[in-house]
């Protein structure tokens, strides 16, 4: 296994990439501010003349998330393009190029507290009350409680072999308090437990890499940046790209360390090798 490098200041590597490809939570912001000098950092790189694209596994469409970081002083012109996996899934349903989004069907049984009304906005889905009458499961966000509530709900549903189709497929993030806090991702976790099917939009399947490489064409040296090995370095590793992990956000505690704080290099070696998961680079943040 290759031993990823640290490296001190991330936009050092303006000067090597010509495409940043950088996840949102967790690197530029924490859910409720921007991380110190993430801003600063993406200045650095567009004044090189290279371009940004951020990439995120919000359930949220992109409006809301450009919205959302420019509120964190992350403003439009610090980015060229956004991708989130809730918009990508929201193409998907409308353009029905994929052949399984026109067998999927029009009646939707939503598991979450928010009832999605931005997401079916266009989409001419109905959303029902009885899993007995959908076509497929929708998850945006979690229910109130434990997900092992839902157990009854996913063998209905199993046992009509309906498909769950999973907004954000991430399992965990970091909040504002440097907590760990369970995602989406834990209901398809659930729902592949008792047998079901589940499809899911943004990092690591490889269609993220593949639209971000049509939005920025001429790029040839490509670098992702992100918390997750299992999400954002496991994908950079599938497109062939190399990436960047940012040890501050969801793997802090399993490197025995806490956010903000440089893990070392033996545990950024040891759980590389545990997950089989390895970056180019890894940093404390994003800066």
């Amino acid at each position: 296994m290759t031993q990823p490098r640290y490296i001190k200041v991330v936009s050092d590597l303006r000067w090597k990439y010509d495409l940043f490809i950088l996840d949102q939570w967790g690197v530029l912001h924490d859910g409720a501010k921007a991380h110190k000098g993430a801003a600063d950092a993406m200045a650095s790189i567009k004044s090189a003349g290279k371009k940004i694209i951020l990439v995120s596994n919000s359930s949220r469409r992109v409006a809301d998330s450009v919205d959302g970081l420019t509120k964190f002083g992350i403003t439009p012109d610090l980015y060229d393009h956004i991708l989130t996996s809730g918009e990508l899934a929201w193409e998907a349903i409308k353009n029905q190029t994929d052949p399984f989004y026109q067998r999927l069907g029009k009646k939707c049984f939503i598991i979450g507290n928010d009832r999605r009304e931005d997401f079916l906005d266009g989409l001419g889905l109905n959303p029902v009350t009885c899993v007995k009458s959908a076509d497929f499961l929708l998850v945006g966000d979690l229910p109130h409680g434990p997900i092992e509530q839902l157990t009854p709900i996913l063998i209905d549903a199993k046992a009509r072999n309906l498909t769950m189709v999973i907004l954000n497929p991430d399992m965990l993030s970091i909040n504002a308090d440097g907590e760990l806090s369970p995602c989406p991702g834990q209901v398809g976790d659930a729902y592949t437990k008792v047998g079901g099917a589940v499809k899911i939009h943004g990092k690591p399947d490889l269609s993220v890499y593949q639209k971000c490489f049509e939005l920025a064409p001429t790029t040839k040296k490509i670098l992702a940046v992100g918390d997750s090995l299992h999400h954002d370095i496991a994908g950079a590793s599938n497109a062939g790209i190399e990436s960047v992990l940012i040890t501050s956000g969801i793997h802090a505690f399993e490197l025995k360390t806490v956010p903000g704080s440089k893990a070392n290099q033996k545990e950024v070696d040891s759980l590389c090798s545990r997950t089989a998961i390895t970056p180019t680079f890894w940093g404390t943040r994003f800066k």
